[in-house]
């Protein structure tokens, strides 16, 4: 069997050119073509522009386009002390190791035009605050401060207290090395540091004064914040503006693959300078570009979620048929679940090098990706991860974001000329796409909308719109720290800056014409009534809220200690399940040896997010049923939906308790929380209600005993407001 076979579409994807010019000035580009975007970003910074929005194509240079302008010496009255936000733990690792290379590369490169402009140079110490082992320093022959304070990151989960100790000593040596060298400072942290920041809910003066003090916020890669974060950042940054008269100079908004929604609501809030050149379909004849991304021949199947494998496994020797030397195949899936069985056949049925790529562990997956026939991999290579070999590429596609990102891993090199990806998608998706190419090369432009369109029957979610404008009623005096006490006599203009966000929101969900006392009214009334004041509750809540499970591998001498999730430990892993707590002492007697210093950093970053510790001897051949149990709920939520009220089929469970069948040693020990976990009900599978709510691989959902499945904490409330959304 061709490999061609195994899809029933095909078609063919334009590449993408990046218009631009040609100059050997700007750093740090190893031509001397430099991207249009780029010139006016550095522009933009210089100028009076106080909101920009960039939203040009994976591969085009953002990261660049700010960290340049703000690197250089001779370009001034460009921001110093930055903080810029990443959604995940793993990608500000990724973009920190980036950032600091180009410092690297603008300090310590010997023949570069930028060279003559620096006072400062990269050297090394040893007896930099009393290290004994060499230093990187910036230099400039009578002051030395370390490289690695220039990009410091912030990535405690929000109930850590020592995220406070962090905040203050990152920000004061900043401060400082700023006053004393001119030298500047990229603070890394999170979108939800961020906004805990902004609205002063730290309760910390020190914290407090540090957003004042910063020169330009940067968030970036905002299409993958959650659902929250894209619509209520903009507005706790917003009331911070307006309401606490500490005016930030410049915020900068970063997305690849952005959906239109959102770019609409930075728009409607900010009145942003957009900074998104036309992306090319082919060469221009006269004008300098650059291509950063190929033609390719695209087949497109449809595959219900998290069942990818068993297409692949049993087509593995098409599979490898399909990998053409000196290229790279590079496979994308869901679940670890997927990446296991892929890796596996291609191990035991092929004579390819397989490298696999998820998890944290960096260590040998840079050696995976270069030296590798075959990478397989899930969301972890999506963002942060670049492939110098790729040409051959086959994808799951399930949310518009994350295809675009997964396609858009296959990069234009010049050493290849042909270019093959196979996308596995939706009926809908695939139908929809065969319909807007009519036997033409598709666009990028083309192929972005149609995914977003047919995406926007499933994930639409005007509800959710109203409940995130309400949020700020709840804000102002239903909290422990209300913001009517922060922000006294200023009722009136927190009013009007939350209508300015949220008016039109409520205006197209309600079908009517929208005033301010109207809005607020609504709100009011959202605010108090139930189901609705459970949701506020956990809009509210930042803390941790996992099905997560950190495991103990036995039998994975490369990875010992990983977070997967509870639905696969329980379903598919033999073993125990143990408190969190204990899982550094039984690591030693299981494994034999202390656990590294980089496994309990591991392990501190995630025990918060963690419902269990594991420790797994083996797979299971045949997966298990689990389910969570709460009889007096789950018949009342029931009777609820029996009735026509499947909307109203949302609660608070006081005590889950998790089950098995067969059992599994231990289960009493997983806590997914022991007062008040929002859950909304569906009587649909598992499988059907992610499908059914657009949730994604990490969505937080448990099957009930009867079939039916209990959809927790945020993921509750985007169901919620999709069937309330259907009631109307």
């Amino acid at each position: 069997m061709t490999l061609d076979r195994l899809f029933d579409t095909q078609l063919r994807l334009a590449g993408a050119w990046m218009p631009g010019t040609t100059t050997a000035e700007y750093f740090p580009l190893p031509s001397e073509h430099v991207d249009a975007h780029q010139l006016e970003m550095c522009a933009a910074l210089q100028s009076d522009a106080t909101v920009l929005l960039n939203t040009n194509p994976t591969g085009g240079g953002k990261t660049l386009s700010w960290v340049a302008p703000i690197i250089r010496e001779s370009i001034t009255d460009v921001p110093s002390l930055v903080m810029a936000t990443y959604p995940t733990t793993a990608l500000i690792q990724d973009q920190q190791r980036t950032i600091l290379n180009l410092f690297r590369r603008y300090y310590g490169t010997d023949k570069a035009p930028w060279v003559s402009e620096r006072s400062y140079e990269l050297n090394t110490r040893s007896d930099l605050n009393g290290e004994k082992e060499a230093t990187e320093v910036l230099t400039n022959g009578s002051e030395a401060v370390p490289l690695t304070e220039r990009v410091a990151a912030v990535s405690s989960g929000i109930g850590d207290e020592s995220i406070k100790t962090q905040l203050r000593d990152i920000h004061d040596k900043a401060v400082d090395t700023l006053q004393s060298t001119g030298l500047p400072t990229v603070i890394l942290t999170t979108p939800d540091t961020l906004t805990y920041m902004a609205t002063n809910r730290f309760h910390d003066n020190d914290i407090s004064r540090i957003v004042p003090e910063l020169d330009a916020i940067v968030v970036d890669e905002f299409h993958l914040t959650t659902d929250r974060a894209r619509r209520l950042l903009p507005l706790h940054l917003d009331v911070y503006n307006r309401l606490a008269g500490r005016y930030l100079d410049t915020f900068v908004f970063l997305s690849a693959t952005p959906e239109p929604s959102y770019i609409e609501r930075i728009k409607r809030a900010f009145n942003p300078t957009h900074v998104s050149n036309t992306v090319l379909d082919k060469a221009p004849n006269k004008q300098s570009a650059r291509q950063i991304l190929p033609e390719v021949q695209l087949g497109i199947t449809s595959q219900p979620r998290f069942t990818s494998d068993r297409l692949l496994v049993n087509n593995v020797e098409a599979l490898a048929a399909a990998h053409e030397p000196p290229g790279q195949l590079l496979i994308i899936v869901d679940s670890i679940r997927e990446v296991e069985a892929v890796t596996e056949a291609f191990e035991s049925e092929t004579d390819l090098s397989v490298g696999r790529v998820y998890g944290w562990k960096k260590k040998g997956r840079q050696q995976a990706i270069e030296k590798s026939d075959v990478v397989v991999g899930n969301s972890a290579v999506e963002v942060g991860v670049d492939f110098d070999r790729v040409n051959r590429l086959i994808c799951t596609g399930y949310e518009p974001s994350s295809t675009l990102q997964r396609i858009g891993r296959m990069r234009y090199r010049s050493q290849f000329n042909d270019y093959r990806a196979l996308l596995i998608t939706t009926p809908a998706v695939q139908e929809y796409l065969v319909t807007m190419t009519d036997g033409d090369t598709l666009a990028r432009s083309t192929f972005d909308d149609a995914l977003h369109n047919v995406n926007n029957a499933v994930t639409n979610r005007p509800y959710y719109d109203v409940l995130c404008g309400a949020y700020p009623r709840y804000l102002w005096e239903h909290t422990d720290r209300s913001l009517d006490e922060q922000y006294a006599l200023k009722d009136a203009a927190y009013r009007t800056t939350a209508f300015d966000h949220f008016g039109p929101d409520f205006e197209q969900f309600f079908d009517q014409q929208m005033t301010e006392p109207a809005f607020w009214a609504l709100a009011d009334q959202l605010v108090s009534e139930s189901p609705t004041a459970d949701i506020f509750e956990r809009l509210h809540s930042y803390r941790s809220s996992s099905l997560g499970c950190l495991v103990i591998d036995v039998n994975d001498s490369e990875e010992r200690l990983k977070m997967s999730s509870l639905y696969h430990v329980m379903r598919h892993r033999e073993g125990e399940v143990i408190p969190c707590d204990d899982l550094l002492n039984r690591f030693e007697t299981v494994i034999g040896r202390q656990p590294s210093s980089e496994e309990r950093s591991f392990f501190t970053q995630h025990i918060n997010y963690a419902a269990a510790g594991f420790v797994a001897t083996g797979r299971c051949e045949t997966p298990r049923d689990y389910y969570l149990n709460d009889f007096g709920f789950l018949h009342r939520m029931e009777k609820r939906a029996k009735s026509g009220n499947l909307h109203r089929a949302i609660g608070t469970i006081d005590d889950p308790e998790v089950k098995t069948s067969p059992g599994v040693i231990g289960t009493e020990h997983i806590d997914i929380g022991d007062t008040g976990v929002l859950a909304q009900f569906v009587r649909d599978d598992v499988e059907r209600a992610r499908a059914r709510f657009g949730l994604g691989p990490y969505a937080a959902v448990i099957p009930t005993p009867q079939s039916g499945t209990l959809l927790l904490w945020d993921d509750a409330i985007k169901a919620h407001a999709q069937l309330v959304a259907q009631k109307r």
